[in-house]
């Protein structure tokens, strides 16, 4: 029906779930994130997955699957490229044998079940089948358990794979002493310079001491705290130190 093209935003104020200027925001928020704008109104706790399910289940009798724990051939997972589905959290399941009547003849072709995030996106349906060369059955799926069957795909496993083999990689013996060596020389660098100052341009350094105490105190530490907080946050920029 005509209803069923419109997005999901457009049902959901028609229904009254959510307002003009909730979805507005919605929409602004889409601009920037590529989500759609269903998983955007649940981030924005407009939303429950659960009222989502309960609405497109009464309005178009869309099915909700438990996909939790299942495993998927490669072969159906490969019906739909790796970044494709996890861009728009759709995963090819299964093949539905259906019949149909050909030239006055009965044949069986099959559909393609397609757990997905939003069952209503249109344009995404069109693409699958155009992707696939198969008539999709969209059903509804929990996000979570979407991206635990993307994550069976075999493009995700080898990238999982060899970031856990970076992960355990052994540390080399000569980095592990030659970075912490580093970064201290550079926490020091203020007082090598001042030491290299005070023989090259002595004046400078007479000026600096010239100062009350108090005031040389409160240079030197705000000067060497920001000094450390500068190096910290590069090296960890340059290293991806896990700071947490």
């Amino acid at each position: 029906g005509t209803n069923k093209a419109k997005d999901l935003g457009h049902l959901l104020l028609e229904e009254g779930l959510i307002t003009d200027q909730q979805l507005e925001a919605a929409r602004e928020t889409q601009k920037q994130q590529e989500k759609s704008v269903g998983r955007v109104l649940m981030d924005m706790g407009l939303i429950t997955e659960q009222a989502k399910h309960t609405f497109l289940h009464k309005k178009f009798r869309y099915e909700l699957v438990d996909i939790g724990g299942m495993q998927f051939p490669a072969d159906i997972l490969m019906r739909l490229s790796y970044g494709y589905a996890e861009k728009h959290r759709c995963v090819p399941i299964m093949l539905e044998p259906v019949k149909v009547v050909e030239n006055n003849r009965r044949a069986e072709t099959n559909k393609l079940v397609v757990a997905m995030e939003d069952p209503t996106d249109i344009m995404v349906l069109d693409e699958i089948r155009a992707q696939t060369g198969l008539e999709v059955h969209p059903v509804m799926a929990s996000l979570a358990q979407i991206e635990d069957a993307l994550g069976q795909y075999p493009t995700a496993q080898a990238e999982s794979q060899a970031a856990e083999q970076l992960k355990n990689r052994p540390i080399p013996m000569w980095w592990r002493i030659g970075h912490p060596a580093l970064f201290m020389l550079c926490i020091l660098m203020p007082l090598i310079v001042g030491g290299v100052l005070s023989q090259t341009n002595p004046s400078v350094v007479k000026s600096l001491l010239a100062q009350s105490s108090f005031d040389l105190f409160i240079y030197v530490v705000l000067g060497w705290s920001l000094w450390g907080i500068v190096v910290w946050e590069v090296d960890g920029l340059i290293f991806k130190k896990d700071k947490k």
